[in-house]
């Protein structure tokens, strides 16, 4: 069982094939954080029972009501979230 944790191990350190796992972690992490940001919204307008959308659908513009208003504030402070948006 250790050999194939050895081999594992010697690949991850010797190989190209690192860089690109760490990539691909950081990604991971970036997603996962925008979906929990997403799912907190979603929640927080459940449990305030309000509705998601205005009449206009459209990041930016007036009237676009409750979970882009939301996405509006967070995006002012949460890089994550201003990366995404971009």
């Amino acid at each position: 069982m250790s050999l194939w944790i050895d081999l594992e191990t010697n690949l991850l350190k010797k190989t190209i094939y690192k860089h690109v796992q760490e990539q691909i972690n950081r990604d991971r992490e970036h997603w996962r954080n925008v979906l929990f940001t997403i799912i907190a919204i979603v929640k927080t307008l459940a449990k305030n029972n309000l509705a998601f959308h205005g009449t206009n659908e459209i990041i930016y513009k007036e009237r676009n009501e409750n979970f882009l208003s939301i996405i509006e504030i967070i995006v002012e402070f949460d890089p994550i979230m201003q990366e995404h948006i971009r």
